[in-house]
């Protein structure tokens, strides 16, 4: 019996978190992928002019971004590290805010752009960083380009929470948390790596066993907390104790 290791963000975020882990930890565990959210692209991007700044909350953005033939070389601002290396292998100069939505605001009014600034977002989002931009005086376009739609935890992931191995799974929004939610409650016990309080406050239903709040919103962040859970939940399997 070992800890179970369930990833439910949306692909390709879910294998590269889940290879991430098994190359940065020695302890041994089931890794079960089970994306609770698919991504689908909305269409055609608005047009990008060549004074433009498009601005990314999202790797998905970015995504959309290259899959919709968004042109290379213009200046771009990201909400974090991930997200910029993203938009900087889809040729774009991009300047990474380093943290969340707050950060971002921040980098923006420290330095406001000459140009139109378009915000490529989800369908849903957070932090209202477009209204709050143009409070500011500045010109800033929203665009949604693409849209998560829910799917069930596949049947080992369901398993893994109706089982007695712990199961340690890293949240990164508070969508994916609240549909894991729906799967209350769990009878093994559950070690969450929030990316946020809000993320663990969506999670509450399934009343995990510990919850440990990411030191900022960012995956390495991430990284960090699920690999300081995963020895946790072992010492719990093998009777150890869990701090």
């Amino acid at each position: 019996m070992r800890p179970v290791l369930l990833i439910t963000r949306p692909e390709p975020g879910a294998t590269r978190t889940a290879e991430a882990l098994q190359q940065a930890t020695g302890t041994t565990f089931q890794t079960v992928i089970s994306p609770l959210l698919v991504m689908r692209f909305r269409g055609a991007l608005p047009m990008i002019g060549a004074g433009d700044v498009p601005v990314f909350t999202s790797m998905n953005g970015v995504r959309a971004y290259r899959e919709g033939g968004g042109p290379a070389g213009r200046r771009a601002l990201a909400v974090g590290d991930a997200t910029a290396a993203a938009a900087r292998e889809a040729g774009l100069e991009t300047v990474s805010a380093g943290g969340d939505v707050e950060a971002l605001i921040a980098l923006v009014l420290r330095d406001p752009p000459s140009g139109r600034l378009v915000h490529l977002r989800g369908l849903e989002t957070r932090g209202d960083l477009g209204p709050r931009l143009r409070a500011a005086g500045l010109v800033c376009d929203e665009a949604v380009v693409y849209e998560q739609t829910s799917q069930p935890l596949s049947k080992a992931g369901q398993a893994a929470l109706a089982g007695t191995s712990p199961v340690v799974t890293p949240i990164f929004s508070p969508r994916t948390a609240a549909e894991l939610a729906l799967y209350s409650p769990a009878n093994a016990p559950v070690f969450v790596a929030a990316m946020s309080p809000a993320v663990a406050d969506a999670l509450s239903p399934l009343a995990p066993r510990r919850v440990l709040i990411a030191e900022a919103p960012t995956a390495a962040a991430m990284q960090a907390a699920t690999l300081r859970l995963l020895p946790e939940a072992a010492a719990l399997e093998t009777g150890g104790g869990a701090e």
